[in-house]
C-alpha cells in the first residue's frame, strides 16, 4: 500500500512521482499497457501500484490489460528520495470494452467426437454478430445472426455437406455501447 509522506520538511526539491501510460484508452482484453515514471533519478526509489498491491519496483512497469481484475484500475506510483522525501501519483486506468474473438482456422466435422463444428469464440462484450461463410467460388454455404452459432460443415441448411477445402468467413461484431468490428478469415474443412 502507498506510504503517506511523514512530517519530516524536505529541504530540497522534492521527488516528482508523475508517470505517463500508454495506450491512454486501453482496450480491456489483451492490450499491453506500458507505465514509465516521468522524472528517472538515480536517486530516488519507485515502487509502483495496482491498488493496494505492490508490482514493480523500478522506473517502468507493463501490464496486460487482460490481468487486471478492476475497472476502473488504480494505478499509483509512489517515488523516495535518498533523504527520506516521499512523492505519490496515483491514477485511475479505464479500459474500453473491446470486441474480441478467437476463430479456429480448420475443424473435421466427420462426427468422431473431436473438433466436429466450428464456431466464433467471443468476448462477453460482443452483444450480437453476423456471420457468412463462403466457399472458394463465393458462394454462400452458411450464415447466421446467433451468438451460440456452429457450423457442421454443411451448406444450405444441411442439405448436403461442404466439401474439404478452405473457406472464408466473414463477421461483423456489436457490442452494448455501440461498438462495431468488422473481421474476416479463412477455415480449413477436412472430414
Amino acid at each position: 500500500m502507498p506510504t503517506q509522506q511523514n512530517a519530516a520538511l524536505c529541504v530540497y526539491a522534492p521527488p516528482n512521482a508523475n508517470f505517463t501510460y500508454t495506450p491512454v484508452l486501453p482496450e480491456s482484453y489483451g492490450t499491453l499497457m506500458e507505465f514509465t515514471a516521468s522524472n528517472i533519478n538515480a536517486a530516488v526509489d519507485f515502487e509502483w501500484f495496482l491498488g493496494t498491491e505492490s508490482v514493480s519496483s523500478s522506473s517502468q512497469w507493463s501490464i496486460n490489460t487482460s490481468d487486471i481484475d478492476e475497472n476502473p484500475a488504480y494505478v499509483c506510483l509512489e517515488v523516495q528520495d535518498s533523504l527520506g522525501c516521499v512523492d505519490l501519483a496515483c491514477e485511475y486506468i479505464i479500459t474500453t470494452s473491446s470486441l474480441t474473438v478467437y476463430a479456429p482456422t480448420a475443424f473435421t466435422p466427420d462426427h468422431d467426437g473431436h473438433n466436429d463444428v466450428w464456431k466464433l469464440v467471443t468476448s462477453a462484450d460482443v452483444t450480437s454478430l453476423e456471420l457468412k461463410i463462403y466457399d472458394r467460388w463465393n458462394n454462400l454455404v452458411y450464415q447466421t445472426q446467433d451468438l451460440d452459432h456452429w457450423w457442421q460443415g454443411d451448406v444450405q441448411d444441411g442439405d448436403y455437406f461442404a466439401p474439404d477445402g478452405v473457406y472464408t468467413w466473414a463477421a461483423v461484431l456489436r457490442g452494448d455501447q455501440y461498438q462495431v468490428r468488422s473481421i474476416k478469415g479463412h477455415i480449413v474443412l477436412i472430414r
